[in-house]
């Protein structure tokens, strides 16, 4: 989820996010284990920039050993 980040006086989050437009999704099960790549295009439809939180909610036994994240193929952020 791509949430909008608002400066807002109360503790409350926005409800406001960034449309999701596709999830290709490529897995493999190797053994008990499975290995997914899950890429999320989000599409900012409004006619200014936005600020956004990224929030992506994991199993309490799964494990992300790789995140890249792209913005307009021309700046990317890899963790």
């Amino acid at each position: 989820m791509l949430r909008i980040q608002q400066e807002v006086t109360s503790s409350a989050a926005s409800d406001e996010v960034v449309p999701l437009k596709q999830i290709p999704v490529d897995a493999q099960l190797l053994s008990f284990v499975a290995d997914a790549l899950i890429t999320q295009i989000f599409q900012n439809d409004e006619s200014v920039p936005v600020e956004a939180v990224y929030w992506f909610p994991v199993e309490e036994n799964a494990a992300i050993y790789g995140f890249a994240a792209r913005i307009d193929d021309e700046h990317e952020i890899v963790a």
